[in-house]
């Protein structure tokens, strides 16, 4: 399961502790979101964390995809 960029970052504002915390965290925010791009992002995020085994889960968690290369100021 390959998440986006933006969904990467948008599970990283919510409680991750579990896949249902995370999922729950979501859909109580969705319907205050008024933006039509980061709804699509969260409804996008849902379905796949929906399909996706706890363990798997578990892993993506524990070793995010992205770079932490440190950035000039």
């Amino acid at each position: 399961m390959t998440f986006t960029q933006d969904e990467i970052n948008l599970m990283c504002i919510f409680n991750t502790e579990s896949k249902q915390c995370l999922l729950s965290d979501i859909s109580k925010s969705i319907p205050h979101v008024e933006d039509a791009k980061l709804l699509k992002i969260m409804q996008s995020c849902k379905e796949k964390l929906n399909i996706l085994s706890d363990e798997d889960f578990a892993q993506i968690i524990s070793n995010p995809d992205f770079d932490l290369e440190e950035t000039e100021v």
